[in-house]
Formats: structure tokens, C-alpha cells, sequence
């Protein structure tokens, strides 16, 4: 398998008097390929061959994927005081291991946040340093469990090799007026 990975980023900070804001946009591209070739029978020995001639059933296989990844995402981050907290994100993924008109999915997130322990009433308490109260809610997408299972025609390259032969010491078939009398072993490999 190889695969490669391009991430382009574009940050921003800017704190002005008790307001912070912190923005980040990026834009990413990933592909993947594999290749496989498989080769299984029923071996009549213990010798194994990459083209095996003592096999019966013999069946060869193979395929090839490509994957292709496009991502985009921003993210903001609001504070104000360091107390007060907001952050907002969205990300848009396009994958080339889904149908077509469903390739791209939107994933929209936010959260907000109060750091309680800024207050003025929680700074008489030692024992505390950091208390923070966050809520959140956002949607997630994952492609993870269909790797290789592309939204492409599905195939299966079987073939299987079989040989006649009449050995030795057998009668050769006679000829007559209706056709050929007697019978010709066969013998499969």
C-alpha cells in the first residue's frame, strides 16, 4: 500500500483587550493505493509454486484500489476574560469510497465553556486551581470500515485450467458410422 498525505494550514491570533480569538483554516489531500494478487487450489503437495501445476480447483485473484480523501475544515475560538469560551468548527470530507451524490459529508461543531474557577468568588478556594464547565455538540463521519470496499463494480477474476489426456495403455477411441464408440478417460488437474 502506498499513500500520500498534503495539508495546507492557515492560522490567525488575535487578542484585543479582554478578547482573544484564535481561527485556523485547512485544506487536505490524501491517496491511497493497493495491489494484491492471490492464488489458492487444493495442492497435492507440499511444494508451493508461484505457478503451481499440482493443483486442483486452482483459482487466481487480484485487484488494484485507489482512495482519494479531499478535506476542508475552519475552526474559531472566542474567549473573553479567559473566562467565557466558544469555539465553532466545521469540517467538509469528499471520499472516493462512497456512491456518487455520496461522496461529500458535513460535520458541524461547537462548544461552549465557562472557566468558573476565573471568578472572582472561586478564588478564595485553594484547593482549587481549575474548574471549567464545557458543553458540546458536533457530528462525526468515518470511512474506516469500508476500506476497500469501493463503490465500484465488484469482481472476482476466477479461472481454472483443466487438461485431457488419454494415458497410456488406453484404447484409442474407434470410429464409426454414428460417431465415436467407446470412451476416452478424462482426467481434470
Amino acid at each position: 500500500f502506498l499513500g500520500t498525505l498534503y495539508t495546507n494550514q492557515l492560522s490567525f491570533d488575535k487578542t484585543f483587550n479582554k478578547h482573544s480569538i484564535n481561527a485556523i483554516v485547512v485544506a487536505e489531500q490524501q491517496f491511497g493505493i493497493g495491489e494484491s494478487i492471490t492464488e489458492s487450489g487444493n495442492y497435492t503437495t507440499n511444494t508451493f509454486t508461484i505457478v503451481t501445476p499440482n493443483v486442483t480447483s486452482p483459482a487466481v485473484g487480484g485487484g488494484k484500489s485507489e482512495t482519494t480523501l479531499l478535506s476542508y475544515l475552519g475552526r474559531v475560538n472566542y474567549d473573553y476574560a479567559g473566562k467565557y469560551l466558544l469555539s465553532a468548527s466545521i469540517r467538509r470530507d469528499g471520499s472516493s469510497l462512497f456512491a456518487p451524490g455520496k461522496k461529500w459529508g458535513t460535520f458541524p461543531a461547537a462548544s461552549i465553556g465557562w472557566r468558573i474557577s476565573e471568578e472572582p468568588f472561586m478564588k478564595e478556594i485553594s484547593s482549587m486551581n481549575e474548574l471549567k464547565v464545557r458543553a458540546s455538540y458536533g457530528l462525526v463521519g468515518k470511512q474506516v470500515d469500508i476500506v476497500g470496499l469501493q463503490y465500484t463494480q465488484l469482481s472476482n477474476l476466477n479461472f481454472s485450467i483443466s487438461k485431457s489426456f488419454r494415458p497410456k495403455g488406453a484404447d484409442k477411441p474407434k470410429e464409426s458410422k454414428n460417431g465415436t464408440e467407446g470412451q476416452m478417460k478424462q482426467i481434470n488437474r
